[in-house]
């Protein structure tokens, strides 16, 4: 069952990426929501028979949302004066360290095992 939910996704953010490239906004916003959907997913129904499996994939969904909300300031919130350049230039700052720290867990993690 998780092998169908997952393709589904993956189906559905291709589908949103080809069809709303003009929207930038509602395509975050319907990932976000596929996101959502996963995580309930999988913190529910435990999809591994190992439980650190379902454990790291509840951190990447995480990582995933919050990376994505960290896109959202940016491509949906156009700067309007000097002020909110310094802001957006932080919230840059922050998801390249969300990023980064997802990728270097990712790969200790996968260097441990």
């Amino acid at each position: 069952m998780f092998n169908v939910f997952f393709m589904t996704r993956r189906s559905m953010f291709a589908l949103i990426i080809i069809e709303m490239y003009e929207r930038k906004g509602l395509q975050l916003i319907a990932n976000m929501y596929l996101s959502m959907i996963m995580l309930m997913y999988v913190a529910h129904f435990r999809p591994y028979r190992i439980s650190i499996s379902n454990n790291w994939e509840i951190f990447n969904e995480v990582s995933g949302f919050i990376v994505q909300y960290f896109l959202m300031w940016l491509a949906i919130f156009p700067p309007i004066d000097v002020s909110q350049v310094s802001l957006l230039t932080k919230v840059g700052y922050f998801y390249i360290v969300s990023v980064s720290s997802n990728l270097a867990i990712n790969f200790l993690y996968v260097g441990i095992q």
